[in-house]
C-alpha cells in the first residue's frame, strides 16, 4: 500500500483542518504542508462567497499564518488535496443570507 492510501484513509472529505500557509502563488493558489509527503491547495475562489472579496483576502495573508480549511477531496494524479475555506460550516453562504432583507 502506497503512503497516499494510508494518508487518504485518515483524512475524509468534509473534515476541517487548521494549517499552516507554505507557499502564496499570486495570483491565486495558497499551498499547506499536512505531511512530508502530502500538499493541500487552496484557489483563491475558495476563499470567499464574494470574488472580490477573495482577492482582497489573497493579497491580506501572510505565509506562516495558520488557516482553518474544509477538505474538498483528492487528487490521486498528483498526490494533492483541495481544500476550501467557503464551505466552513462557519461561513454564511449567499443563499442563507438574511443581508437583504435590512436594504
Amino acid at each position: 500500500m502506497s503512503f497516499w492510501d494510508d494518508f487518504k484513509k485518515q483524512l475524509e472529505p468534509g473534515s476541517v483542518l487548521d494549517l499552516v500557509l507554505d507557499k502564496k502563488v499570486p495570483p491565486g493558489f495558497l499551498f499547506f504542508n499536512l505531511t512530508d509527503q502530502v500538499q493541500g491547495s487552496l484557489h483563491v475562489s475558495e476563499l470567499n462567497w464574494n470574488f472580490g472579496l477573495s482577492q482582497t483576502d489573497f493579497r491580506k495573508i501572510p505565509v506562516g499564518s495558520t488557516l482553518r480549511v474544509y477538505v474538498i477531496g483528492f487528487d490521486d494524479r498528483y498526490k494533492k488535496v483541495h481544500l476550501s475555506r467557503k464551505l466552513l460550516p462557519t461561513i454564511e453562504r449567499p443563499s442563507q443570507s438574511t443581508a437583504w432583507k435590512n436594504l
